[in-house]
């Protein structure tokens, strides 16, 4: 066989590949988070309990396995949870000193709108669940 055929068959087979992978998508939305609304697992235990759940089930842990990991787990996942609480923290701090800065350097009427841009952002931020933040004035 030439390059030429060699590269066309595998031209071909790429796109058989990638069009009965879309058909399994389309055919089956939900299972691959196409289509619908994005899921909520609440609280942050709802969403700890979902994953250990998840873990317990794909690993098929027997019940002396369970008993030893799950606090592995747990404390693993309140590690992650207290970075990304600092994180936010840190990130809305330095949000509110460039605003600050930017703030200074701006006409009323522009101050009033960066004033709003913050509110929709704070929004924006408690809808996803996160913690109320004061207000960046």
């Amino acid at each position: 066989m030439t390059r030429t055929k060699i590269t066309t068959y595998l031209i071909l087979i790429f796109l058989a590949g990638a069009i009965a992978g879309g058909a399994v998508v389309l055919s089956t939305p939900g299972t691959f988070g196409v289509g619908g609304p994005p899921r909520k697992h609440g609280s942050p235990e709802e969403f700890a309990n979902h994953l250990w759940d998840g873990m317990k089930k794909r690993l098929q842990l027997d019940d002396e396995q369970v008993s030893k990991i799950e606090p592995v787990f747990r404390a693993g996942f309140n590690e992650v949870r207290s970075v990304q609480e600092r994180s936010i923290q840190e990130v809305e701090a330095i949000i509110r000193k460039n605003h600050e800065e930017i703030s200074a350097l701006l006409r009323d009427e522009q101050r009033v709108e960066l004033d709003k841009m913050d509110r929709e952002r704070q929004e924006f931020f408690n809808k996803r669940g996160g913690k109320p933040r004061p207000p960046t004035n």
